[in-house]
């Protein structure tokens, strides 16, 4: 039987008891952060509940003109106020793709489409000035108070011609001048 010296054992007492220490900050600091992303969800449940009242989604839904099957850009979608709308519309075989600036936005999005079973969707962080959108592949691009935050509209209006199929249909939802 070897006989470990008093000094060695209690720098190896001390070490465990700071590992355990940062551990539990760590797994706290972390429950924090899921508490707030939860918190976070329900707020924007009921943010979107009264956003119902007053968008009307129904009626810029309904000027999209899309069906099952129908590809559709949710441009500046935020955290997917309409991007979770349009993807139950257009199905399985359909798809929306949701374009946003901000990272932050695009991940919430994703989260509440995996917990709200919606596969159908994709993000894409797109630029101030170019939406990186592939060209002639979308039904249809809603653009939904983001409009009068382009910095370069003209040059996004164009990207954003460029990503319908022919006929498709642009439509913006924005407050006044």
């Amino acid at each position: 039987m070897t006989l470990v010296p008093d000094d060695r054992v209690q720098r190896m007492y001390r070490v465990r008891v700071a590992l355990f220490l940062i551990c539990t900050v760590l797994l706290l600091l972390l429950l924090s952060y899921f508490y707030q992303g939860l918190q976070t969800l329900n707020a924007l449940n009921q943010i979107e509940r009264d956003r119902d009242q007053w968008q009307r989604p129904s009626d810029v839904i309904q000027a999209l003109n899309l069906h099952e099957g129908s590809v559709v850009v949710d441009f500046g979608s935020g955290v997917g106020y309409f991007t979770l709308k349009l993807s139950s519309l257009v199905g399985k075989n359909g798809g929306v793709v949701a374009e946003d600036i901000r990272q932050e936005s695009l991940v919430f999005l994703r989260i509440r489409a995996f917990l709200r079973d919606q596969h159908n969707l994709k993000t894409i962080r797109g630029e101030t000035d170019d939406p990186r959108l592939p060209a002639g592949f979308a039904d249809a691009v809603l653009i939904a108070n983001t409009y009068h935050e382009l910095t370069a509209p003209r040059l996004i209006l164009h990207h954003l011609a460029d990503s319908l199929k022919p006929g498709g249909r642009l439509v913006i939802v924005d407050r006044g001048p």
